[in-house]
């Protein structure tokens, strides 16, 4: 029995060695390149680090400009004698130079989008800044008062406004408070304005046709510098004045004055009376194009070469993939700026 066992095992120890031998060339078949290898862990393990980077990156991105929004170094600025050009584009002149009336008594500073009650200056239009400050004189002393921007927004009176009429409105399941830029204070207002259901009445007729006091005291009550309300300054008097120099610089972006032709010696020019109007005088209205702006402030009705001009221009102003990852990285810059400064 023993020797058979050894029999059998010297007859099978050849196969392992054969086995063996044959078990290198076959796992070398199988086993891949290893530069190929190297290859295809680089590529996953790059791919995957910039997913990574570019989703942390535009996230700390949106946490900073929801926290910090845009610095205000681009606001206008100009003189606190005489308001400035609105931020926006468009609409109806008339109403263009009510807003601007309502700043100079309001804001007259020379960057009266950031101003806040007081005469301080806040940073960031991401939101309404909601700092109550706290009133020293006048009939509301002792109380406090969160009037911000260009036309002295309360925060109560922005949000209920900004939820009719702002031009950026937040998704449903990404809200987030309205921006308070300078386009965005512009447009509110606009709009609000134009709104005849609101007011019960149409401003910019009533504008037509030169009720200019008219107007700033139904206004009153929502601002009470206009001259008719509780608190009147020195820029209260003036703002009737204030109003047709808006509006004869309105118009004349609409329709630029033509240079004047001068007459032969000799013959005398026709006369159509003094352009200005003198105090209490009421002004016949002026035929303008701005029947062709709704009340949301945007082109109605007209020539369709210009809306071809402007389909154009739109499209021209397209943002590219590299603009957006232009962006992500002057937002990057400033995010590592932000962090570090504090």
């Amino acid at each position: 029995m023993f020797k058979n066992d050894s029999l059998l095992s010297n007859s099978s120890s050849p196969i392992p060695e054969v086995e063996s031998q044959s078990q290198p060339d076959s796992a070398s078949e199988k086993r891949p390149a290893p530069v190929k290898k190297a290859v295809d862990r680089f590529i996953g393990r790059f791919l995957v680090r910039s997913i990574l980077l570019v989703v942390t990156a535009a996230t700390l991105l949106d946490i900073y400009e929801w926290r910090y929004g845009e610095l205000n170094i681009f606001e206008p600025k100009g003189e606190a004698s005489k308001p400035i050009p609105l931020a926006m584009e468009g609409g109806d002149p008339y109403l263009r130079a009510l807003m601007r009336t309502i700043s100079a008594s309001e804001s007259n500073v020379p960057r009266p989008y950031s101003v806040i009650y007081g005469g301080e200056y806040f940073n960031g239009w991401n939101a309404h800044p909601d700092d109550c400050v706290y009133i020293p004189v006048g009939p509301n002393t002792g109380n406090c008062s969160t009037a911000a921007g260009r036309y002295q927004f309360i925060t109560t009176t922005w949000e209920e406004q900004a939820r009719k009429y702002h031009p950026d409105q937040p998704k449903v399941l990404f809200w987030r408070p309205y921006p308070f830029d300078p386009t965005s204070q512009d447009v509110v207002l606009h709009r609000w304005l134009a709104d005849e259901y609101e007011w019960g009445l149409d401003f910019s007729q009533l504008l037509r046709e030169g009720q200019v006091e008219r107007v700033l005291e139904i206004l009153s009550p929502t601002w009470t510098s206009l001259g008719y309300g509780i608190e009147t300054n020195s820029m209260s008097a003036y703002l009737p004045n204030i109003y047709w120099e808006m509006l004869d610089e309105e118009l004349a972006v609409l329709a630029p004055v033509e240079p004047a032709v001068v007459a032969p010696v000799g013959v005398q020019p026709a006369t159509t009376g003094d352009f200005e109007a003198n105090e209490g005088e009421v002004r016949e209205p002026v035929q303008t194009n701005a029947e062709d702006w709704d009340s949301q402030g945007e082109p109605g009705a007209g020539d369709e070469s210009e809306r071809s001009e402007s389909a154009a221009a739109e499209e021209a102003e397209t943002v590219t993939l590299w603009d957006g990852l232009a962006d992500i990285a002057g937002g990057s810059r400033k995010l590592v700026k932000a962090l570090l400064g504090r």
